[in-house]
């Protein structure tokens, strides 16, 4: 569905070329469905969706069906850390035990004595990434909130070439995690209520579902 206003017949016909790419990855990545839209000039001038949003009863997606994040999410989260730092309520160069001092990986304890949020946030800060250890069916999470730094603590720091503190880049969800935790210690709210009323209310986000 292409807005309303007025563009050029080349944007047009790229879009078009567009939405052709995204149905084959889509039939390429078996995807049951697939939404997109384009912003220009401060306009929303394509919504699209194709595909079943609900394959057992046949229920076709439409722009606003919801659909999970996942890892798209820590965008979410640095904007989060990026708002509280401009409000002064932390800043990236902060040492993450200054408000968690209960964090120290046992497996290196220079992480503790010296990573930093911005390490976490550039993925530079070393911890591993043991998803099972959290992550239960549909995307719960399995362990609660106050067991969570101590089971970071537990997470691997190491591959075959040594410790990764500093030296290696190495992405992880168990850390992201973590600065959800932070947040939450340096504010005394709710990592959600955070993000609730710092970044979605804030840029209209109305249909962003969180938990």
């Amino acid at each position: 569905m292409y807005g309303s206003s007025c563009y050029s017949a080349s944007l047009r016909d790229r879009l078009n070329s567009a939405l052709r790419d995204i149905a084959q990855a889509q039939t390429l990545c078996n995807a049951p469905s697939i939404s997109v839209g384009v912003l220009h000039n401060g306009e929303v001038i394509l919504r699209e969706s194709m595909g079943l949003r609900d394959v057992e009863r046949g229920v076709k997606a439409y722009p606003d069906t919801a659909y999970r994040l996942a890892s798209c999410s820590k965008i979410l989260t640095s904007a989060t850390l990026g708002v509280l730092v401009n409000e002064g309520t932390i800043s990236l160069g902060d040492l993450i035990k200054k408000h968690l001092p209960e964090f120290n990986p046992s497996e290196d304890p220079r992480i503790g004595a010296e990573g930093k949020i911005l390490g976490v946030c550039r993925h530079s800060i070393g911890l591993g990434n043991p998803n099972m250890a959290v992550n239960g069916p549909h995307g719960t999470i399995v362990s609660s909130g106050k067991d969570y730094v101590h089971l970071v603590n537990a997470c691997p720091t190491s591959n075959e070439h040594g410790q990764r503190f500093r030296s290696w880049w190495f992405y992880s969800n168990i850390a992201y995690g973590l600065m959800a935790n932070l947040a939450k210690a340096a504010t005394g709210s709710s990592f959600v209520e955070i993000l609730k009323t710092k970044v979605l209310e804030p840029l209209g986000l109305r249909q962003t579902l969180i938990s």
